[in-house]
């Protein structure tokens, strides 16, 4: 038998003393997971040297040091993705062969390995720890396992490093009209370089930034030709050149020179029952404007007035809504009939109407 021995020591290059070493660890010696290993090991000595090793007790403590003489295999990481702002902590880092005292890395060509704190080896085949990931490159990164003998095993593309999303905090000038093209100051975070700037609008299609400028990773200039837009209120987005975006709702209000309506005065429930809840008067404006919303009955007599100060909900660029309760300026709900709701705007001392609706009242 002591030839067989011999014949592992040579095979797997473990020297007498670190059998010794291993041999002291009797609890793991007798774990399931450790006479797999062994039992592996086992067939692997069967086709190498054609002896016909059987897995009994004897070859149990005669061949303990196999465990240690397997290189590490890494299978999955969880969590796969950090972004580059912090450390993440690693809660299974799953394979097997893994040893107490192992190390753990991740590897990029190009770039300086990430080395592991906190590292735990749970068993054999489970490890946690900790990355550092602050300021680390994005993509994809190599997971390796490094036992205390200097086998390896590693993962490629296992671990994918991210950067933060844009976001945005305001926009400089936040209006404009248009008849011509505005230059604007996009402030934020996390700004990357080749990054782009569009506004959208329900309905329309996007109007891209031109002469994008990446100032810094908090500040983008650019210009927006908004000549001949359509009128209201649109979002600002940013889209960095990893495809990861940040928008700021309703961030910019394009109005025109001349006031009119740019939608129709409607109401969303018509005929309308007072006794039901509300109804909304919507209409649109192509710039903001000081408006009254008036309620006239068919006898011409107003019964209810709406005061909209330009810039503000019913009375700004845009899709306006204003809440009708069907209670009357004399506090009493209307009567059944048909109601004409004009919109007017106040401007230089004159009213104009810009358009006219019908709401029939029932109850």
């Amino acid at each position: 038998m002591k030839w067989i021995i011999s014949l592992l020591i040579i095979l797997t290059g473990v020297s007498a003393m670190a059998l010794e070493a291993i041999e002291s660890q009797a609890e793991f010696m007798n774990s399931v997971s450790y006479k797999l290993n062994l039992i592996g090991r086992a067939r692997q000595l069967n086709v190498l040297t054609g002896v016909n090793f059987v897995v009994g007790e004897g070859f149990l403590r005669s061949v303990y040091f196999s465990v240690s003489a397997l290189a590490p295999i890494v299978t999955s990481i969880t969590p796969g993705s950090g972004q580059n702002t912090a450390a993440i902590n690693i809660t299974n880092l799953a394979g097997a062969n893994f040893v107490a005292g192992a190390s753990v890395k991740l590897t990029k060509s190009g770039e300086t390995d990430i080395n592991a704190a906190n590292v735990s080896v749970v068993n054999s085949g489970t490890i946690t720890c900790t990355f550092d990931l602050t300021g680390a490159a994005g993509g994809l990164w190599n997971v390796t396992v490094i036992n205390p003998d200097n086998r390896s095993g590693s993962l490629s593309s296992a671990f994918s490093v991210t950067y933060p999303a844009p976001q945005i905090s305001s926009v400089s000038p936040d209006h404009g009209f248009s008849n011509a093209p505005v230059n604007v100051e996009v402030s934020g975070s996390a700004f990357r370089s080749n990054a782009g700037v569009k506004l959208l609008k329900t309905g329309e299609g996007d109007l891209a930034g031109t002469s994008v400028v990446i100032v810094s990773s908090s500040k983008i200039t650019c210009i927006f030709d908004i000549t001949g837009k359509t009128p209201g209120i649109w979002d600002l987005t940013v889209v960095n050149d990893d495809n990861q975006s940040g928008t700021l709702s309703q961030a910019f209000k394009i109005e025109a020179l001349d006031l009119f309506l740019t939608a129709p005065v409607l109401s969303a429930k018509n005929p309308f029952n007072p006794a039901e809840g509300v109804t909304t008067i919507t209409y649109g404006l192509s710039r903001d404007a000081n408006i009254s919303v008036y309620l006239y009955n068919i006898r011409g007599e107003r019964v209810w007035q709406y005061d909209a100060p330009s810039g503000s909900d019913g009375g700004r660029a845009g899709t306006n809504e204003i809440v009708w309760s069907g209670i009357t300026g004399f506090k009493s709900f209307v009567s059944i009939g048909v109601y004409i709701v004009h919109v007017v705007a106040r401007e230089g001392g004159q009213a104009k109407i810009l358009g006219r609706s019908k709401i029939a009242i029932i109850k």
